[in-house]
């Protein structure tokens, strides 16, 4: 999982605290390095978490030293349902989370799968930390169904 600098540090608590949960091997932070470690129940001594000052460097390392698939979390035009996406032959994903207010850089989008969560009520959209959630456990109940 990456975010790219939440202006809520609540945010990257929670969805570090997800991610863990569910397993996730890496979190990375794109951005602003400054969170609030309190609420994340000491979590990052475990999942391993890594700072990039801007896309760039972020999409560096990831080309450079991963095998990732990055899957952007976000609105646009090109993206999947989540739910009724199939992640294939894909055994590692990466869901980049955008910014609460600007989203995803285009640096990224331009360079990743997009997926996201169908909202059928009033509202556009969730709270970046929840959407991530949902990801998150759609993906690992997806891969524990198909084994």
């Amino acid at each position: 999982v990456a975010n790219i600098a939440f202006q809520a540090d609540v945010n990257t608590c929670n969805l570090l605290r997800t991610a863990a949960a569910f397993g996730c091997k890496e979190y990375f932070v794109i951005g602003s390095p400054k969170w609030n470690h309190e609420g994340t129940a000491k979590v990052e001594h475990y999942t391993k978490l890594t700072h990039f000052p801007n896309p760039s460097k972020f999409l560096q390392h990831i080309w450079e030293n991963t095998s990732y698939t990055l899957f952007s979390v976000e609105q646009t035009e090109r993206s999947n349902n989540v739910v009724d996406f199939v992640y294939e032959d894909c055994i590692n994903p990466l869901f980049v989370m955008g910014n609460e207010t600007t989203g995803v850089p285009n640096e990224i989008l331009h360079h990743s799968k997009h997926l996201e969560i169908p909202m059928p009520g009033i509202t556009p959209c969730l709270n970046v930390a929840m959407a991530g959630g949902i990801v998150i456990y759609d993906y690992y109940t997806k891969m524990r169904n198909r084994s």
